[in-house]
């Protein structure tokens, strides 16, 4: 889905990979797997990715675009032959979980930043002994 106006930037056709167990409203649309063994989370990734003006342009609405699940029910999906996709996993995983260890990385260090401003801030921490 998307929303125009306000500042608001619209969403229509934007994917993301969720990490952990989510929930969605109306206006997304989650590609779940049968099995863990059915497909690769980064080919398939990369080809919804591809595939994003395709969306765009078959998108419907007057007052707010958005793609309906019975649209991206009927797109034609491409899966390679499981020894292509196991070649493409080498190396995509290791990406993958890099992105992710970054992105948790760096939710802690906001955290940690968030924590120790304010007390910086108000002179609740020394610093004098750290050497720059």
């Amino acid at each position: 889905g998307g929303v125009h106006g306000e500042g608001r930037k619209s969403t229509l056709g934007q994917l993301g990979i969720l990490s952990k167990k989510s929930s969605t409203n109306q206006a997304c649309c989650a590609f779940l797997a049968k099995d863990k063994y059915s497909y690769n989370l980064g080919y398939f990734y990369f080809y919804l990715k591809s595939k994003q003006k395709d969306f765009l342009n078959i998108s419907m609405g007057a007052a707010q675009q958005n793609i309906s699940q019975q649209v991206i029910k009927k797109f034609e999906f491409i899966k390679p032959l499981d020894t292509i996709l196991n070649k493409f996993s080498i190396y995509s995983d290791n990406i993958f979980d890099s992105i992710l260890n970054l992105q948790n990385q760096n939710q802690r260090l906001r955290e940690a930043r968030d924590i120790l401003l304010p007390r910086l801030m108000m002179g609740l921490l020394n610093v004098d002994d750290i050497d720059l």
